[in-house]
């Protein structure tokens, strides 16, 4: 098992991916919510608002872990 995550660690720690994937994320999102006529993109950037304030503005590391 050790080895497993020795060779997996670099691919899931890589900041490019969580990059790619949280962009990934965002667009199947945004294409769903555009499928639904009566749905309001408004309501939702609200509500991401509070949240990338308090992890990317208001923690002290940068939205990763201290070390």
């Amino acid at each position: 098992m050790r080895t497993v995550w020795t060779r997996l660690r670099p691919v899931v720690t890589n900041p490019w991916l969580g990059f790619a994937v949280l962009a990934a994320s965002v667009v199947v999102a945004v294409w769903s919510l555009a499928s639904v006529p009566q749905a309001s993109p408004l309501p939702v950037l609200l509500g991401l608002l509070p949240w990338t304030i308090g992890k990317y503005l208001l923690c002290p590391c940068g939205g990763t872990r201290c070390r």
